[in-house]
């Protein structure tokens, strides 16, 4: 009898399996959150240079008309790629004499000459972490920089959590990352400071990992033909995200109560912890066979399959161990595995393909998602806004 046919004999996608891929299936919901949170965090309201604050502060009650007054002196005008005549984004005058500047007449007391902006008024005010924090002009190049630090957050997470899952189990890791995802979006809407800010940021890369634990679940508690379904059944999980990330950015204006609204989802992820049992293949790979036979036997019962005679659930326990039931299994560590790959050149081929597949696609999928990101595409936004922050510091100046 064949390894397949026994599955199948044994029921093995049964009720458990089911139920199984519906939970990781609702566990990757908050990864699309995390990494699409910017188009909302980060969100850009047009925007013009304010009233200078010394100017402002002697002109604290001051009709509408005035304070049009007070932004056509100090605020120049300029062409935008439309044509259109709008207030400067990132200068002002240059003023003397602010304290006589009270009335029109005062317009004598402004020159030709501009200099950077120190405050600006949004059109939607307190929308973003880019209004509070002020990241536009000089200071721009910090919006594509919070998806740079992200990304960098989720390398290390990604080449972490293959090795934690290894030696902690893959519950445990999968338990803990969704745990953490949500404590780190509701950390970053208490954010104080830019700062603060951009090392929550870090954060949330890191734990944005749950998906090599839940798909590891997944696959190994199914047999070889319906992994597929279960990585199917994780993906489309990201995909909700999606939706409720647009439900809840509806509702929720200010970035901080988006953020906050989301976290308090996290309750309905709490049945997990007696839902998600530990991986039999796992506790087989590291001696605890008692443990392994305990969940097989809950998952014979689930499926109703509990009256089959002990030697089949033996045999179901070795396929989903993939080793005999008394041959002891030696696990190769991370390194093991990139050295025997690399001594197979059939191996090293398929992998530099797969790797060069994976960059192409995320790359193709991320600037069609995040085009919107700073309200350009997404290309322009990170290399122009982090090429004019290293012209203004001096960095690539014979460039510039």
């Amino acid at each position: 009898m064949s390894k397949e046919r026994e599955f199948k004999e044994l029921n093995v996608f049964g009720f458990y399996q089911k139920r199984l891929s519906l939970l990781l299936f609702l566990s990757t919901i908050p990864s699309c959150i995390l990494s699409f949170r910017f188009l909302y965090t980060v969100y850009e309201p047009e925007f013009h240079c304010d009233v200078p604050a010394a100017l402002s502060e002697n002109n604290i009650n001051v009709t509408e008309s005035k304070y049009e007054y007070l932004l056509n002196v100090t605020v120049p005008w300029n062409t935008n790629d439309k044509q259109e005549l709008v207030r400067s984004e990132c200068f002002n005058y240059d003023m003397y004499g602010i304290d006589t500047l009270t009335n029109e007449s005062g317009t004598g007391w402004v020159v030709n000459n501009t200099s950077p902006c120190k405050r600006w008024r949004f059109a939607q005010d307190g929308v973003s972490a880019l209004t509070e924090f002020k990241f536009v002009c000089e200071r721009a190049w910090m919006k594509p920089f919070t998806f740079t630090v992200y990304a960098v957050g989720k390398m290390f997470g990604t080449c972490a959590v293959g090795p934690t899952s290894d030696k902690f189990g893959r519950r445990v890791v999968f338990l803990v990352l969704i745990a953490l995802q949500y404590i780190a979006l509701l950390l970053l809407s208490f954010s104080t400071s830019a700062p603060m800010y951009m090392s929550v940021v870090v954060l949330t890369g890191v734990v944005d990992t749950v998906y090599p634990p839940a798909i590891s679940l997944g696959t190994e508690f199914a047999s070889t033909e319906k992994r597929t379904f279960i990585t199917f059944c994780a993906q489309m999980g990201y995909s909700l995200g999606f939706l409720v990330l647009t439900f809840l950015g509806y509702f929720f204006r200010d970035w901080r109560w988006l953020l906050r609204a989301f976290s308090f989802t996290a309750l309905l992820y709490i049945p997990y912890y007696w839902l998600i049992d530990e991986s039999p293949r796992w506790l087989s790979s590291v001696g605890r066979e008692e443990e392994s036979q305990r969940i097989l036997s809950k998952i014979a019962k689930l499926n109703k399959t509990h009256n089959i005679p002990s030697h089949d659930l033996e045999e179901l326990e070795t396929n989903l161990s993939g080793s005999l039931k008394n041959e002891k299994v030696k696990s190769l560590k991370f390194f093991e595995v990139l050295k025997l790959v690399l001594k197979q050149p059939v191996l090293l081929k398929r992998l530099i393909i797969v790797f060069f597949a994976w960059y192409c696609t995320s790359l193709t999928y991320y600037v069609i998602e995040l085009q919107q990101f700073v309200g350009k595409s997404f290309f322009e936004s990170l290399f122009i806004g982090t090429c004019r922050h290293c012209c203004n510091c001096g960095l690539l100046s014979n460039l510039c």
